[in-house]
């Protein structure tokens, strides 16, 4: 998929709002850290598929669950805080790539053991 600089700029200003609002406004475990790694909008820049990392021994499904609950709230904080035509709807997703380092890194590991 091409990508649009607009989309591209939207993207990057999507993605460090919600940083901040995440680490500001959301009261996470404190065993917990999110990193957000990025953001993809579509075309119409309306959805924005939002890719996180999680840090420490949290359920990935407990902290999406609680993202999922605040959405409507991150929303909000969003659009009073960037300056869009539309307010996009958010879709959080974890971000495969962690998991695909992982398994490269068990790969060079065994590797190294040869």
């Amino acid at each position: 998929m091409v990508k649009t600089r607009r989309q591209e700029r939207v993207a990057s200003l999507i993605q460090s709002a919600i940083s901040e609002i995440i680490r500001r406004h959301l009261h996470l475990s404190s065993e917990a850290f999110i990193t957000v790694n990025s953001i993809e909008m579509t075309g119409d820049l309306k959805v924005a598929k939002v890719y996180f990392r999680i840090f420490g021994p949290v359920s990935p499904k407990k902290i999406l669950t609680y993202l999922e609950k605040r959405k409507g709230f991150i929303r909000k904080t969003l659009a009073s805080e960037v300056n869009l035509k539309y307010n996009p709807e958010l879709i959080f997703l974890l971000d495969p790539r962690a998991e695909h380092e992982q398994k490269i890194d068990f790969l060079m590991e065994k590797i190294r053991e040869k």
